[in-house]
């Protein structure tokens, strides 16, 4: 189903089957995954619902890698999460049990999403909100909140092994 609260930030990535995945970052403490499916791509099938943040839920971000369904989420708590998004076979929810609606040009299926997911990691050391996270690499993930900081973690060890302090001009 759809969040209950208003989206922050979403970010797109394609599975090993070559469908497009979107995942959407929201105030409702919540990552949800869709999956775009039919037999045009026009239909958004909810995959996955992220479940860790204490509260909103401000950014989300994949792993720059083409073999695996890997996450990273910064939210309004000070956490980052990693997460795994199990990947889905060709299975789609059964008419009786999801209802379709119109949005735009796409249709969603308004269904209980295939999988709860938590983190599979913590990345500690965030002081303050964290507003906006990227992953450049599969082994450093880059964040930066309101502690007016960029910081860095090894995504191996879960440590945060380089500060950038942000001073006021």
């Amino acid at each position: 189903t759809k969040h209950s609260k208003p989206i922050k930030d979403v970010c797109s990535y394609y599975v090993r089957d070559g469908k497009l995945n979107v995942a959407t970052a929201s105030q409702d403490m919540t990552i949800r995954v869709w999956g775009r499916e039919g037999k045009d791509n026009s239909i958004l099938v909810p995959k996955a619902v992220l479940k860790g943040h204490t509260g909103s839920v401000e950014c989300v971000a994949k792993m720059p890698t083409k073999s695996a369904s890997r996450l990273v989420s910064g939210g309004f708590d000070k956490q980052i999460l990693l997460w795994e998004v199990p990947e889905d076979s060709d299975e789609q929810p059964s008419s009786s049990a999801a209802k379709r609606r119109r949005g735009g040009d796409a249709e969603a299926i308004d269904a209980a999403p295939r999988h709860t997911v938590e983190p599979v990691a913590k990345l500690e050391g965030a002081t303050g909100a964290v507003m906006g996270i990227v992953w450049p690499h599969p082994l450093a993930v880059y964040a930066c909140g309101w502690d007016r900081q960029i910081r860095m973690w090894d995504v191996k060890t879960c440590v945060n092994s380089v500060i950038l302090p942000c001073k006021a001009a």
